[in-house]
């Protein structure tokens, strides 16, 4: 089940037994950092974003130049990143602040409008990076 709307044009894809969010976002995407946006597009597949389940389809961002994002782009590449900060805050608190550090580097924006809704710590490990 795919949620919500993208910035990206997506196209469905299968996952394969031993991929991972990293490996479909390098090969299908053309960099690998931008897997988060792949997870926050698909929670309703897998709520994990270290385990996806072989077999199941994926609605995966079609990119023409990773390295030339437009605005809208990185800002939905943000909000994936801020999807893992939650999952990390609940699962692997001691690693989500790296996600929240990730999402200023995407978007200012949305980590600003994250601002209220994060650890007071992790928040200012995030802008100050």
């Amino acid at each position: 089940t795919v949620t919500g709307q993208s910035a990206f044009n997506t196209s469905p894809y299968v996952i394969r037994r031993g991929e991972s969010l990293w490996s479909i976002a390098e090969t299908r995407m053309g960099d690998p950092y931008l897997w988060p946006a792949i997870f926050n597009l698909n929670t309703g597949v897998t709520t994990n974003p270290n385990r996806i389940p072989a077999n199941e389809e994926l609605s995966v961002p079609s990119v023409n130049d990773p390295d030339n994002l437009g605005t809208d782009q990185l800002r939905e590449v943000a909000r994936g990143y801020l999807s893992v900060y939650d999952w990390a805050a609940a699962n692997q608190p001691d690693n989500a602040r790296f996600y929240l550090w990730a999402v200023g580097v995407y978007s200012a924006d949305v980590l600003e409008q994250a601002e209220n809704r994060v650890s007071p710590e992790d928040w200012q490990f995030a802008i100050n990076r």
